[in-house]
């Protein structure tokens, strides 16, 4: 039982982007281009991202986030594209739009 226990810890953790690959995608992510205000990994191992708002839904932005993850070898994490605003104000993140990179 203990061995089947350990194995199933094993594959979760090697499912994890390494802090290194989180670090550097983070970089890439913030060069990106003038969309991207800010962004930051959450403890809840999500990737938040601020742009301003325009009033549409940034799933297909969300997703374009994802690719440049995987240019940075992280995959298996979520992205969630928020208000900057809304976060300037002390306000809730305010989720304009999500996506799960594969």
């Amino acid at each position: 039982m203990l061995r089947v226990m350990f194995a199933i810890a094993i594959c979760f953790l090697s499912a994890l982007p390494a802090h290194a690959d989180r670090a550097s995608a983070l970089k890439a992510v913030m060069a990106d281009g003038p969309t991207v205000k800010d962004a930051r990994w959450m403890e809840s191992g999500w990737l938040y991202v601020g742009v301003l708002n325009n009033g549409t839904r940034r799933d297909g932005f969300a997703e374009y986030i994802c690719s440049v993850l995987a240019d940075n070898a992280v995959r298996g994490v979520f992205v969630k594209i928020v208000d900057i605003g809304a976060v300037v104000r002390n306000e809730k993140f305010e989720e304009l739009g999500r996506a799960r990179c594969r």
